[in-house]
């Protein structure tokens, strides 16, 4: 019999009453006794000293065999007098997962493209089980594609659409360019979009509860920024997605003393793009992006911050999922000079936060305001630092164009060039003053004019705490 960890209480004392039930009833029926992901039982860090004591009581007590699972090694202190072994159980490889992606597939009757599952066993480090259900989804997916209205099709082994993306910046054809509907094998093969839409849905699990996960609308498009650093970005989606080669097959990782993990600092001015940039890595890498607000996060309690930390990373380890750190300023907003005890524990802090983002095996991506906080010695364990600047003129209006829609209706004598050069905005407010303007405009049963938006724009303003500067009585809208 299985106890799931995820189902018990949230109390300890809840939790070891129900596990001590669970127990009771394994030495009545003389069963095997499983707890799956000893992690999530031990997640609460204010409870974990109780809970570990109640279930190493648990298990002194218990004459049948007990198997505890989890990501990380784990036993009581008296592991010896209590007979504990610990198994490590290597994680499946790239190839062993191509293999069991192509065997479940081969189950339901069709055949994905090579590069696909190459590409879907790389990105995501999913078990059989998981395995088997994403490859039933995909297939789903794919007959409601190719048929709509016809049924889904089943499993019959007896083991156990996202529409195209602007090619990134630089990005060439490769041989593991994305399938397109039936090219690959038979018409019901699922396409490189099925295939990992429903992995992503697999690797969505204990990490919910803890952070937001944000929909990846945007693409290399909807970026305004100078070349260099729409260049770095590709760069990062590059490091990602090679890494299984370069760090395994080429051997690199046994020349790293840190971890395998890409880690990323977006730094500049709030509104100048770091949240969207990392919303286009996430969907180009075809990977959910999961945002955690390092503000909720820091405490000012001496450890605690270490211990909500440790959290988010012990429920990320299997979500494959691109983590953003939004709001990294509530940890470089602290000094980084000693100059007493509290700043010590910020400097640990955010010591440990990029400590764990090395250790992540994905891509882990910090945004702040305030890079200047940041010495040396931190700067030095990040792989990337991409500076996001104010924008000028040029890209201004760039973003002006860019954020209205195609369908929405624009009044012909609209001065993109005009609003650029008056209004000195970063590309987040710019947005803001465009949908503002298109509410206005829709009031008013007009098209998308300049009196809109500079109504809109005198607004953004007055949120800023700032004195619009004068638009001209031929701009139109309020004086």
């Amino acid at each position: 019999m299985t106890v799931e960890t995820s189902g018990l209480p949230d109390e300890a004392d809840a939790a070891s009453d129900v596990l001590a039930l669970a127990f009771r009833e394994a030495s009545l029926l003389g069963a095997l006794l499983r707890i799956d992901d000893i992690e999530g039982f031990r997640l609460r860090p204010d409870e974990r000293e109780v809970r570990e004591r109640a279930l190493a009581g648990l298990l002194a007590g218990h004459d049948g065999p007990v198997v505890v699972e989890g990501a990380g090694e784990w036993a009581p202190l008296d592991r010896r007098a209590l007979g504990f072994l610990t198994v490590p159980v290597a994680p499946y490889g790239v190839a062993a997962r191509r293999a069991l992606w192509e065997r479940e597939l081969a189950a339901q009757g069709v055949r994905a493209a090579p590069a696909d599952l190459r590409a879907v066993a790389d990105r995501f480090r999913l078990g059989p089980d998981r395995i088997a259900d994403a490859a039933l989804t995909a297939v789903a997916e794919a007959a409601r594609r190719t048929t709509p209205g016809r049924p889904c099709p089943r499993n019959t082994s007896d083991t156990s659409g996202a529409p195209a993306r602007p090619r990134r910046p630089g990005a060439s054809g490769t041989p593991d360019a994305p399938s397109a509907p039936h090219a690959s094998g038979p018409p019901d093969a699922p396409t490189r979009e099925e295939l990992f839409a429903s992995a992503r849905a697999q690797s969505r699990h204990r990490l919910a509860a803890l952070a937001q996960r944000v929909e990846t609308v945007y693409g290399w498009d909807d970026l305004v920024l100078p070349p260099d650093c729409a260049a770095q970005l590709a760069e990062v989606c590059e490091r990602v997605a090679h890494g299984r080669q370069v760090m395994d097959d080429w051997g690199f990782e046994r020349t790293l003393s840190r971890g395998r993990g890409v880690s990323a600092l977006f730094t500049g001015p709030p509104g100048t793009g770091k949240t969207m940039a990392a919303e286009v890595i996430a969907r180009e890498l075809g990977l959910d992006l999961v945002k955690i607000d390092l503000s909720t996060v820091v405490s000012k309690y001496v450890g605690e911050t270490e211990k909500n930390l440790e959290r988010v990373f012990t429920a990320a380890a299997d979500t494959d999922a691109v983590l953003l750190f939004d709001e990294a300023d509530a940890l470089f907003g602290k000094r980084s000079e000693v100059r007493e005890a509290h700043d010590r524990y910020a400097n640990i802090e955010i010591a440990y936060l990029l400590q764990r983002m090395e250790r992540y095996e994905g891509l882990a991506v910090l945004t702040t305001n305030l890079r200047r906080n940041l010495d040396e010695a931190f700067t030095r364990r990040l792989q990337f630092i991409v500076e996001f600047p104010f924008p000028g003129e040029a890209d201004r209006e760039r973003i002006w164009r860019v954020c209205f829609p195609p369908r929405a209706p624009r009044d012909p004598a609209l001065d993109f060039a005009r609003l650029a050069r008056d209004f000195q905005l970063t590309g987040g407010s710019i947005r803001n003053v465009v949908l503002h303007a298109a509410f206005l405009a829709a009031s008013d049963g007009t098209a998308i004019g300049m009196p809109q938006l500079v109504r809109a724009t005198r607004r953004e303003f007055q949120k800023l705490d700032q004195v619009m500067p004068g638009a001209g009585p031929d701009a139109g809208g309020e004086g």
